[in-house]
């Protein structure tokens, strides 16, 4: 054994061990390990065992000429030793392109999607008859505002471009795509002639809408107006069965909408209750996640879940003593939770080993709830001093995503590799961020592997509310 600044590493079938001038070795049947200029810090941290049998022991250590590296020290049931480094990786810019109209117009997208195939899909609303040179499907602006829908393939192709609406007003919220790379768009309208199908669930006017694009975009599948004159759908997520789950945000109530385009019913309607209800994710058996924020002071995050037929199975708020929000939230192969959003409080809930120390203002917060709703992790992500989390995704190894704004974005703690960094370099006062969380114990422990902002010299922000990110791990 060795036990140094509070941790200990134990290692089982060594046939010799060795700790010399901060040189920590191990001989073993099967070959030496050697790690030279290992400092161990932080408390002592209990190791687990996976699922395999294997014995893992989360370490942070601090390698010469390096940063902070996040380790996992695996004990394999047959002997073996294995270091399984997770250094701080680089984030490299893949693609970025501007949409929008000459002149001063608006344009502004809302939200995203990937295909199987890496397409990226947008929407939103534009104010712009000329927003795109080569319009698909809607090529006419209808005037007022529109929705839009983009497809840019994964060489970075525009694939379509195409207006959504009728003679009002029209925005898009939310997008989905399914296996076909047919897109799903819910968003308002204000329009009495917003163009519906055949199989629309309603054909009365209300103010909002859910429409299909076929996978080129030249062909409305489904369309149909949803709900009533207060429904305001923000956020939207859908299933393997293609079933379409909407989250609507009326002034003072969250209701969700469960339907399966072409049928003549929901499948539910469901009342979220009072609060401001921004965002939902589904898992794979049908069961609904959301975030959102009360009404009242001091102002809690939000969160809820209910089941594939619509019934309750939590529901509840949590923060400190100031203003804490709900803005972002993903689930996982489990049925955990990942919420993300904004807190003003010093009293925030820290559960787990925090990723940084408490904040001062307006701090990003990470928080988990097990499948009953319980915080199983909860940690401030204090970058600059005043900044909120979006947006948030997880992938299959558990990394976790923070998509948000940073409003003082010059001393942003940008990592080596970082695509911006605006540090001295007279950047504006507000960007967005990504930031990517390793795991070095499953929803107990968390490391930074990269943050990077993405803007310019002026004010940029993002809007949506779902974080994407592919297999590849692509944001």
């Amino acid at each position: 054994q060795i036990i140094q600044h509070g941790i200990r590493i134990k290692l089982a079938g060594h046939q010799k061990l060795e700790s010399k001038n901060e040189k920590f070795s191990a001989t073993t049947p099967y070959g030496n390990i050697s790690l030279e200029n290992l400092y161990v810090n932080g408390e002592a941290i209990s190791p687990a065992v996976d699922n395999q049998g294997d014995l893992i022991i989360p370490v942070t250590m601090q390698k010469s000429g390096m940063g902070a590296l996040a380790s996992l020290v695996r004990l394999q049931t047959e002997n073996n030793i294995l270091i399984q480094p997770h250094a701080q990786s680089s984030s490299n810019l893949l693609l970025a392109m501007l949409f929008g109209g000459g002149g001063y117009t608006y344009d502004a997208g809302w939200g995203t999607a990937v295909g199987l195939d890496g397409s990226v899909f947008v929407t939103g609303e534009t104010r712009s008859p000329d927003f795109y040179p080569e319009m698909t499907g809607d090529v006419v602006y209808n005037g007022n505002r529109d929705g839009f829908a983009i497809k840019i393939n994964p060489d970075g192709n525009v694939e379509y471009v195409t207006y959504i609406g009728g003679s009002g007003s029209e925005g898009g919220f939310a997008i989905q795509v399914n296996n076909l790379g047919e897109a799903y768009i819910a968003g308002i309208t204000g329009s009495t002639n917003f163009p519906l199908s055949m199989d629309a669930i309603s054909a009365s006017p209300t103010a909002s809408y859910l429409l299909k694009l076929s996978a080129g975009g030249d062909r409305l599948l489904y369309s149909s107006y949803i709900g009533n004159s207060a429904t305001f759908l923000v956020s939207m997520d859908i299933d393997s069965d293609e079933n379409i789950y909407m989250l609507s945000r009326a002034s003072t109530q969250g209701t969700v909408y469960k339907l399966h385009p072409g049928n003549s019913s929901y499948d539910y309607t469901y009342s979220l209750g009072r609060g401001r209800w921004v965002s939902i994710a589904v898992d794979s058996n049908g069961h609904a996640y959301f975030t959102g924020r009360t009404l009242t002071s001091p102002y809690d995050v939000l969160a809820a879940s209910i089941s594939d037929t619509g019934s309750p199975v939590y529901s509840l708020s949590f923060g400190g003593g100031s203003f804490d929000s709900g803005f972002g939230v993903a689930v996982d192969s489990g049925g955990f939770a990942y919420i993300t959003g904004g807190t003003d409080s010093t009293n925030f809930p820290v559960v787990g080993t925090p990723i940084t120390p408490d904040g001062v203002v307006q701090d990003v917060f990470v928080t988990i709830l097990d499948p009953a709703g319980a915080i199983q992790y909860s940690s401030y992500l204090e970058l600059t001093g005043r900044e909120y989390g979006q947006a948030i995704a997880v992938d299959s190894q558990g990394s976790i995503y923070v998509i948000g704004v940073d409003t003082e974005s010059v001393d942003f703690p940008s990592t080596s590799g970082a695509v911006w960094d605006w540090e001295g370099e007279g950047g504006s006062s507000t960007d967005v961020f990504v930031v990517k969380l390793t795991p070095t114990v499953l929803r107990e422990s968390y490391q930074i592997s990269y943050a990077t902002q993405v803007g310019g010299t002026d004010w940029d922000y993002t809007y949506s509310t779902i974080g994407t990110v592919d297999d590849s791990g692509n944001v």
